[in-house]
């Protein structure tokens, strides 16, 4: 009891306002009118809905209130709702006038004086024994015939809506239009109105009269008019007399009529009061009052906090069962699998009563057939309004009341989508009428069969109406489930072109319902196309990799006439696995997909090079350069004398040579490719500007962007990506996913120039939109934590790159297994961040586990090994282990060689680091020897180019010449390795600038140039 409405009347606000102030300071929430309906936009609105929001109403009690019409408003307001009344005399020497009627039983608090008043006050509002009170429920206006129900719940919201809408706040807000509350037979509609009649029949002073229309509405008025003054004539025909009963109730305003049960509207059209003038007018009907002007109120299953009140409210030891959690759990399920249905709880609790049954022990007998057991129990008949002997006849009630002929097929099709919530436009649609389906829509919400989410556009169906309608659909010949996977192909179908949507994904669980029946009923080609339609709705690879196989199996075994879909799998298959990183696999499944290919006649040429191109580009994933440019030459050459040289199954075959010669170091072949691919797909998105075309465009920038970071070029990189970007952009939003790679791909590119603030904002976006795109379990975020660790790394945050990379290689093993190329790339960070904190052993490990994974997926000469090699070989030259250090470098070259031959940068790189050993063996005639061999190779490689390398190579060349006390010639060089890093990185305080300013500043030493070296030392440290 903490949250107060205080009711005065004016004359009487100082006093109030003292009680509200005291009350405040004791930790009460207080409302009071003239401070707090300041901004309403409807002052008796908000009074009403502020008392029934609250607690309890403290009545400041005078002459003055006495008199007043809003406090005896308020008063009866809080009176209908329940709402606790505690009267406190506003003067108290004064004598104490009497309390209205509906609220008379009740004592004011008269103390004496005024803080006294507020003591007893306090005391009553804390004290529960003082602070529950019951009102009677007496009908002292009018006819009601039935008794009113003492296990009545819940339904506020409902009785709020009749009295606003039939009265409302000083009978200002009424709607004069009758009033239908719609519903299943025994969800409650009469108990309503009858608790609505009893509770609310102060405000009714004309009196609250029933009608049972089954019996004859003439008739009844026959019973209500000598209550209405009405005196039949002698002789005078029941329909005359009928007639002069609706005439006074046409001028009852303050009245109110309640018809139950109507199911004729004729009738009930001909005898309905009319006219502002009339009494306030209820029905009840199981029916929809469509074509009729009334406010419908449909009436649905309890909220779940009413539906638990109901199952113990008989029960003596209700409170002991709440307290404990085994039979409180027990009640819970039985609510929900009743799903809160007024009438099947009413038998659950007459059955708990009846039986003294403990709710766990009534559990096991009714969750494996609740409809099946509610029919078998008894009744009591206390929630019941209509006189049906079980649970199904009572549905059947409701379900004969509607046009079967029209709602049948919608409604026993509906059960096939339970318990799951079904897309309303999958049954309007379902018989190609939407029409027709939507009258039946309406039909079936206007008596609660189902209920409509509006703003989802989703219907539900109550669980034990959809056992009914199960029931029925045993009676039919027509087979629904068969019908429902249609349905379902029939929606995947229309929506092919965005099959991987949030609209089609909310749909899986319909769509494994379907799969299970298309597999009972051995509905092979409705099986198959639901596996394949599966395998693009899953996000999860290996779920997809399963789907397509289910569909493959499928098609082999029961429908093998089927080569070319066979074949479609197969390239399916491939492509899934090689996502996967399942390499070996999809080169099998390419294969055989060849194999497929060569026993099918008049294949389309587009499909053969589509193929072909899976060949060749699987092999430049396993590291078989070779092969996959033969392949690549040949199905080029063969799709080229059939297909336009811009289409796109050609192009696909020009980008992925063109991404070979990438691969092997042959730059300037690389580029021409690139650069005529990019011109077709200009030429083409001018022709036809659109996603499609934008995002070719946007792959040949990117691909450019690539070949510029290969050769360190970075500000053309950063200029190519740039361009991908506008143009996907004029088609998608910045969080679309083709953005965030590209935004990868600018990461990394300012990572390898340097800029590594600039590189984490562009990683850090990419990360935030894959997160809010895929979510925190998709491969294109792990990637993008694996690209921001290094670049942590780099920054000398060690720990948050760890972190990073440690959440990527879960992600890549959840998603791949452990045993995956993407786990290796992520661990080859974290080996350096371990090379950083000079934790030996623990690199030792890494390097140890990414050559295990590798080895599995790739064969000997593979690149990624090169790489790991040569990364590895850093371990044991810090260690001193040079020996070993130079059998890694001398294995990182022979793969590099034989991959991309001598004249690749790579190649160049790690001629540098075998030099560097031998540096630091202090074997400088060896180690200037590899600096001769790669002085040769420069010009082939670089042309004039600045590079990385080549920086690295002058560097390490200044320091043998330091070595050798050829200092004036080693500071010439260790100038020119300085100059080049400013340039490629385009700033004097780039880290690897740095490295060469400590060679310099060792020669100053030498030469006894201690000044200079001490500034070159500060620059250093800056």
């Amino acid at each position: 009891m903490k949250r107060l409405v205080i009711s005065y009347a004016t004359p009487d606000r100082a006093i109030a306002e003292q009680v509200r102030n005291q009350l405040r300071a004791g930790g009460y929430e207080v409302w009071i009118a003239h401070e707090d309906i300041k901004g309403s936009v409807d002052w008796t609105q908000t009074i009403l809905n502020t008392i029934d929001s609250h607690d309890g109403l403290v009545l400041v009690w005078s002459e003055s209130a006495a008199k007043s019409d809003d406090v005896r408003e308020e008063i009866g307001i809080a009176r209908v709702f329940l709402k606790p009344i505690f009267p406190i005399h506003a003067y108290p020497t004064q004598e104490v006038p009497s309390l209205p009627n509906e609220i008379n039983n009740l004592q004011v608090i008269q103390m004496g004086n005024f803080d006294l008043n507020m003591a007893e006050l306090k005391d009553r509002l804390s004290d529960p024994n003082k602070n529950r009170i019951q009102y009677a429920e007496l009908a002292e206006h009018g006819f009601i015939p039935k008794a009113p129900n003492p296990y009545f719940v819940g339904r506020s919201p409902e009785l709020k809506a009749l009295f606003v809408d039939s009265r409302g706040y000083r009978g200002k807000e009424r709607k004069c239009i009758p009033i239908a509350i719609a519903g299943l037979a025994g969800i409650g509609k009469t108990h309503l109105a009858i608790t609505f009649g009893y509770r609310f029949n102060l405000f009714f002073p004309e009196g609250v009269y029933w009608v049972d229309a089954p019996n004859g509405i003439v008739l009844e008025f026959g019973k209500i008019g000598p209550l209405l003054g009405v005196k039949m004539f002698r002789d005078e025909r029941p329909s005359d007399y009928a007639k002069r009963v609706l005439e006074k109730l046409c001028h009852l305003r303050k009245g109110l009529i309640i018809f139950d049960n109507v199911t004729d509207f004729v009738e009930f059209r001909q005898w309905c009061p009319k006219g502002n003038t009339s009494c306030a007018v209820f029905l009840t009907t199981r029916l929809s009052p469509r074509g009729f002007p009334a406010w419908a109120m449909n009436l649905i299953e309890l909220d779940a906090k009413s539906a638990f009140e109901l199952l113990i409210a008989r029960r003596e030891d209700g409170e002991k069962i709440s307290q404990d959690k085994v039979q409180r759990e027990a009640l819970e399920e039985i609510c929900r699998i009743t799903g809160n249905y007024p009438f099947a709880l009413d038998i659950c609790a007459s059955r708990l009563q009846r039986g003294f049954t403990m709710p766990a022990d009534y559990l096991k007998e009714i969750r494996t057939d609740p409809l099946g057991r509610l029919n078998a129990e008894k009744k009591s008949g206390i929630l019941v309004d209509v006189g049906s002997p079980n649970m199904t006849e009572l549905l059947r009630n409701s379900y004969i009341s509607l046009d079967e002929k029209l709602v049948e097929r919608y409604f026993l099709l509906m059960c096939c989508f339970a318990p799951y919530g079904i897309n309303e436009e999958l049954i309007r649609q379902a018989y190609e009428m939407p029409l027709e389906g939507g009258e039946v829509l309406d039909q079936l919400a206007g008596i609660s069969f189902i209920r409509r989410e509006s703003s989802t556009n989703t219907l539900s169906l109550h669980p034990l109406i959809t056992q009914f309608g199960r029931d029925l659909r045993k009676q039919k010949d027509f087979d629904y489930s068969e019908k429902f996977v249609e349905v379902i192909l029939d929606f995947l179908q229309a929506h092919e072109n965005n099959i991987a949507s949030d609209e089609v994904r909310r749909e899986k669980p319909h769509i494994n319902e379907a799969l299970r029946v298309a597999q009972d009923k051995k509905l092979w080609e409705a099986c198959a196309r639901l596996h394949e339609y599966t395998a693009v709705i899953e996000a999860s690879v290996q779920e997809q990799i399963e789907a397509l196989d289910k569909a493959y199996q499928i098609i082999e075994q029961h429908l093998s006439q089927q080569k070319r879909r066979l074949l479609s799998l197969r390239l399916r298959l491939g492509k899934a696995r090689r996502t996967a990183g399942q390499l070996k696999d999809a080169l099998a499944d390419f294969n055989q997909a060849e194999v497929l290919h060569s026993e099918i006649e008049n294949v389309d040429p587009a499909e053969t090079a589509s193929l072909r191109f899976q060949l060749g580009a699987i092999r430049l994933d396993l590291g078989r350069y070779t092969e996959a440019e033969k392949i690549l030459s040949d199905a080029l050459k063969a799709a080229s004398t059939v297909l336009d040289n811009s289409a796109p199954e050609v192009l696909q075959l020009r980008q992925a040579l063109a991404e070979h010669a990438l691969y092997v170091g042959n730059y300037d072949t690389a580029e021409a490719g690139f650069k005529e691919i990019l011109g077709d797909r200009e030429k083409f998105y001018k022709t036809q500007p659109d996603a499609t075309s934008a995002a070719g465009l946007a792959s040949a920038h990117a691909d450019l962007s690539r070949l510029a970071l290969a050769r360190a070029h970075y500000a053309d990189a950063i200029q190519a990506a740039n361009d991908a970007l506008t143009f996907i952009k004029e088609y998608h939003n910045e969080t679309d996913p083709d953005c965030s790679n590209l935004y990868l791909l600018l990461g990394t590119i300012h990572y390898e120039a340097g800029d590594y603030s600039l590189a984490e904002k562009q990683l850090e976006k990419a990360c935030r939109d894959f997160l809010a795109t895929f979510g925190e379990g998709h491969p294109n975020y792990a990637r993008t934590l694996v690209a921001l660790g290094d670049v942590y790394r780099k920054q000398g945050k060690f720990d948050k790159a760890e972190e990073e990379v440690k959440r990527a290689i879960a992600i890549f093993e959840n998603t791949y297994g452990k045993d995956h190329p993407f786990v290796a790339e992520a661990l080859e960070v974290q080996g350096k961040v371990y090379y950083h904190r000079n934790e030996l052993d623990k690199e030792q490990k890494v390097w140890e586990r990414i050559l295990e994974i590798q080895r599995q997926f790739y064969s000997e000469q593979h690149p990624a090994l090169a790489t790991t090699y040569y990364d590895y070989a850093s371990l044991f030259l810090r260690r001193g282990q040079y020996d070993k250090a130079a059998e890694h470098l001398q294995a990182s070259l022979q793969i590099t060689e034989q991959d991309f031959g001598k004249t690749h940068a790579e190649y160049f790189g790690r001629l540098i680091r075998l030099a560097t050993c031998r540096y630091e063996q202090q074997e400088y005639s060896a180690a200037q020897g590899i600096l001769d061999e790669a002085k040769r190779l420069q010009p082939d490689i670089f042309e004039n180019s600045p590079h990385p390398y080549i920086a690295r190579m002058l560097q390490l060349q200044s320091e043998i010449l330091r070595r050798q006390g050829r200092f004036v010639e080693a500071l010439k060089v260790v100038d020119q390795a300085i100059a080049m890093k400013e340039k490629i990185y385009h700033s004097e305080d780039h880290p690897s600038v740095a490295e060469a300013l400590e060679v310099k500043v060792k020669i100053f030493h030498h030469q006894g140039k201690r000044s200079e070296a001490k500034l070159l030392i500060d620059r250093t440290l800056k």
